[in-house]
């Protein structure tokens, strides 16, 4: 990512609340992608750089992935960039904090080529595991403490999936291990004070467009890091609303490639 943005420098706000020059950090010791904060800030950093690159913007409606949700917001006009980058700094803080304090080592999990039914039929017999991503069809993460992943993982290689691989991140994000610190990134967006957004703007919480009204909008913004990632129902929903060519805007082609296997009647492209 750094490579691909090479003539693009990591704005200053993200340098001052990094407390660091980001991109020589990054270079230096790349295991800083590792860390929350650093992955959340540089990933809304590519995603702004490449919209302002793109020169076919004129949508008709704006989401994102996870902290991609985020940046989506700000380009809807929920909040301008600087406070969008401050929030999800914030935020990613917050997730650490859960991390800490959860006494135990959590993680995630990627499963594909099985069902969702029958994922789900297996959580019972391994506790503290959820779903945290419904991405497409047969492709979906899990989140939950790393023993249990990995029995987990052990009792699903059984069925046969095409792929059983960690995901790497630092924690168990979109999960209920989330749940402490909900409240607290409810109140922080609600101080921000945001506006309602001028586009039609989709929510990870339900995978239909977020309710407009900065309260309710803090609100599921608040609760979507602890509740699952509704990819296949967003992008669902956006091409029943008559999106006919959908773009992902940022770095690399995983949402592009997601898309192809949800609903190849319409066009998928990565800038």
């Amino acid at each position: 990512m750094l490579e691909a943005l090479e003539d693009g420098p990591i704005g200053d706000d993200i340098d001052e609340l990094l407390g660091c020059s980001t991109k020589k950090s990054l270079r230096d010791n790349p295991d800083l992608f590792g860390r929350n904060e650093f992955a959340s800030l540089t990933t809304a950093w590519a995603s702004f750089t490449a919209f302002d690159r793109y020169e076919g913007s004129n949508p008709m409606a704006v989401g994102g992935y996870s902290v991609g949700q985020y940046t989506a917001a700000a380009i809807a006009g929920v909040w301008d960039r600087s406070t969008t980058l401050r929030l999800i700094h914030q935020r990613a803080l917050l997730m650490n904090e859960a991390l800490d304090t959860a006494g135990t080592t959590t993680g995630m999990l990627a499963v594909i080529g099985l069902p969702l039914e029958k994922v789900q039929s297996m959580l019972g017999d391994h506790e503290g595991i959820s779903i945290s991503n419904i991405n497409a069809p047969g492709q979906l993460t899990l989140a939950g403490p790393v023993e249990a992943l990995e029995a987990l993982e052990e009792a699903m290689r059984s069925l046969k999936p095409r792929k059983i691989q960690r995901v790497a991140t630092a924690g168990a994000w979109h999960s209920p291990w989330m749940d402490p610190v909900v409240e607290r990134l409810e109140v922080l967006l609600l101080n921000s004070k945001p506006s309602s957004p001028q586009l039609p703007l989709l929510s990870n919480l339900h995978g239909g467009w977020i309710n407009p009204d900065p309260t309710v909008l803090c609100r599921e913004m608040a609760l979507q890091v602890s509740r699952p990632v509704l990819w296949e129902a967003n992008v669902r929903h956006l091409i029943a609303s008559g999106a006919e060519h959908l773009v992902e805007i940022g770095h690399g082609s995983v949402l592009s490639r997601f898309g192809f296997f949800i609903d190849r009647s319409v066009k998928h492209e990565a800038i």
